[in-house]
């Protein structure tokens, strides 16, 4: 026998002895959850199960074989009430297409028998034997104190998390992530990938701690797993996911969306900080975790929805996590969302859908509920029906403005419009993506970004500091002669409206829906409440750090600023362009070029339709160019543009609308 083999041998029992050493096996695992302790007990075929624990604290067993099999004997807390699932989904048919939400079903929850099926409630069948590459979700339920009306029956008070897996993972799952508990993907994202020199460090973000931030587990409160399968708008399973949030996590006022995303951007800011990588490391990937289970339900298929603010904040962790993570291709699947336009009208994310380009060149607020609903728009936006306060103005011009926004009557409530519900969390969001400017590629939304530049302080726009956005409008106002009965959603149901003037002088047009009738004068000045042009909003769950730190911060993450960049900007990235030069980032669909002279277009694939927008940064549009192909050149007047001054450009693309800003330098 040759020496080197004598030297593999001893070398291969070596290393297997240091693997029996390091094998910890175990028939139960108990889990502290707020003072409630969730057990799970297991066996592998018939002896206990390798375990151990991810980065982020929860636990996982292995099967024997990559083939092998686990039997779950028991779990607490017991009962059918406290339920539990397999890697949650929702129902789909026989093609893998998502089935209505009318017909969903669940099985976390008993005390909702409309939508529950205990076929889906796993502790209904204890014991029972699973392959690998399972995630168990264990909840603890509660029936008082879950907040709003439509969740009384009972919600999720905490829960815990079980992984099975086929293998022992690298490094014993301490160097890995919990991979993601809905749906069946199970990838493993390493820890070691995350770009900690990435994050920025202002002062003004520093948490004061002097120690690890959010505690050694980090921030708990993300930690903890929440369903997110179960949004939907009117009809479907109504208020049930709002059912899943982990009330135990969150105070009574904190259970609603919209304050959940204030709550997580506040957490976000505090890894902005001064303080030292390894203070901000736990907090980093307990934000992460958050991400990586919300990235495997996009991937599913599965929209977040929008509306008033009871689905926000699932954007944000999404794309820290793509920030964070050296993966190209994540980050780039990430980015893509924005402006993907089946992503934005299946409402994949409340920010993304919330926020788009209208047609004066400015971003405008609200949820585009189709031109089927024409007539319910027209009979909220001077309301005698005020049931949205989140829809969006069917013609692009204008916020919103849902109902209520028009000035009061003995019949309406202008505090309806859901604009101060849902704005400040989206303003926070644009605000940190400033900072970081790796978090504000992930994002790839400029949209969002100049829509919360205008609304909140004017910011780069003169004469203009900041509020709702109702001019230009060509629109028709109401008519003031129309009958005080009028009722134009009366034409889905008796057609019998009281409307004397509707679809003549104000309104649609008869013949054609998607045009509206004009008033004929100057839309600058006049439109449908032109005096609301400018109205301040009083924005509820904007962070403290935005309101405290805007006018400082802002500005000097400004390219086109003197005081660019600031001291503690986070690190630009080498994939990404400068504002002056104008990147869509390495998108094969689009790249632009520019000068005083010219605004020209390139794609890679062929368009029949193809239009470019120039606008000020007041909204007035500068030029207009049409075409087709894979490329086309606008041609510009430097009397028009001046140097050193932001523009907003839109582009579509057959539909597809890609926008941005850009600046002319000297």
């Amino acid at each position: 026998m040759k020496p080197k083999n004598i030297l593999l041998i001893l070398l291969t029992l070596r290393y297997t002895s240091l693997a029996l050493l390091n094998a910890q096996t175990t028939n139960e695992i108990s889990v502290d959850k707020k003072g409630t302790i969730f057990t799970f007990s297991f066996n592998c075929e018939g002896g206990p199960c390798e375990y151990g624990q991810f980065a982020t604290g929860d636990y996982w067993i292995a099967t024997k074989t990559p083939t092998g099999t686990v039997t779950i004997t028991g779990m607490t807390p017991d009962g059918e009430i406290n339920g539990a699932m397999l890697n949650p989904d929702l129902l789909r048919d026989s093609s893998g297409e998502l089935i209505s939400f009318e017909n969903q079903k669940q099985g976390i929850l008993n005390t909702y028998p409309q939508h529950y099926d205990a076929n889906l409630n796993v502790m209904n069948i204890v014991p029972f034997t699973t392959y690998g590459d399972v995630s168990i979700i264990k909840i603890e339920a509660r029936t008082s104190d879950c907040g709003t009306k439509g969740i009384a029956a009972g919600c999720v008070n905490t829960s815990a998390i079980l992984t099975i897996l086929k293998e022992v993972p690298e490094n014993r799952g301490t160097t890995l992530f919990r991979p993601p508990f809905h749906g069946t993907w199970k990838p493993l994202f390493s820890v070691d990938k995350i770009k900690m020199n990435r994050l920025p460090k202002f002062p003004q973000a520093s948490d004061g701690t002097n120690g690890v931030i959010g505690g050694t587990k980090g921030f708990e409160t993300w930690l903890e797993p929440q369903i997110e399968i179960y949004h939907s708008n009117r009809g479907g399973m109504g208020e049930f996911h709002r059912a899943t949030i982990p009330h135990g996590y969150f105070p009574k006022f904190n259970r609603y969306a919209s304050a959940q995303a204030r709550i997580f951007l506040e957490d976000l800011t505090k890894v902005f900080g001064k303080e030292s990588e390894e203070e901000k490391k736990a907090a980093v990937y307990s934000l992460v975790q958050k991400g990586i289970d919300i990235y495997a339900v996009y991937k599913m298929g599965i929209p977040f929805q929008s509306g008033a603010g009871q689905h926000l904040g699932k954007k944000p962790p999404l794309v820290f996590f793509a920030s964070m993570y050296d993966d190209v291709t994540i980050l780039e699947d990430v980015r893509s969302i924005a402006s993907n336009q089946e992503a934005i009208e299946k409402r994949f994310f409340q920010e993304d859908a919330q926020i788009t380009m209208g047609k004066s060149g400015m971003p405008i607020w609200g949820d585009h509920l189709g031109i089927d609903n024409i007539h319910l728009y027209f009979n909220r936006l001077y309301p005698k029906l005020d049931g949205q306060g989140s829809a969006a103005d069917p013609y692009g011009y204008i916020d919103g403005p849902a109902g209520g926004i028009y000035p009061d009557t003995d019949n309406t409530n202008r505090d309806r419009n859901y604009i101060n519900v849902a704005g400040g969390p989206i303003i926070g969001y644009a605000f940190l993506q400033h900072l970081m400017p790796w978090f504000k590629y992930a994002a790839g939304d400029d949209e969002v970004l100049i829509w919360s530049d205008r609304i909140y302080k004017g910011y780069g726009i003169d004469n203009f500091d900041g509020g709702l956005w109702t001019l230009p409008d060509p629109v028709a106002p109401r008519d003031p002669n129309e009958s005080a009965d009028c009722r134009p959603d009366k034409l889905y149901s008796t057609g019998i409206t009281n409307c004397k003037n509707y679809m003549s002088t104000w309104g649609p047009k008869e013949n054609n829906f998607r045009e509206f009738i004009g008033h004929g004068k100057d839309p600058n000045t006049h439109g449908r409440m032109p005096e609301l042009h400018g109205k301040k909003i009083d924005f509820v769950n904007l962070t403290r750090f935005t309101s405290r730190n805007w006018d400082e911060l802002r500005p000097c993450s400004d390219p086109t600023n003197a005081s660019y960049p600031c001291e503690g900007l986070g690190e630009l990235p080498t994939t990404v362009l400068s504002i002056d030069e104008v990147s869509t980032g390495d998108d094969p669909l689009l790249s632009i070029d520019f000068s005083k002279d010219f605004f020209k277009v390139n794609t890679v694939k062929e368009y029949k339709k193809i239009t470019i927008d120039l606008f000020s940064i007041l909204g007035k549009e500068l030029a207009v160019g049409k075409g087709s192909g894979n490329t086309i050149t606008l041609k510009i007047s430097d009397k028009a543009f001046k140097d050193n001054t932001l523009y907003i450009y839109r582009v579509s693309l057959d539909g597809e609308i890609y926008s941005g800003k850009f600046l002319i330098k000297e």
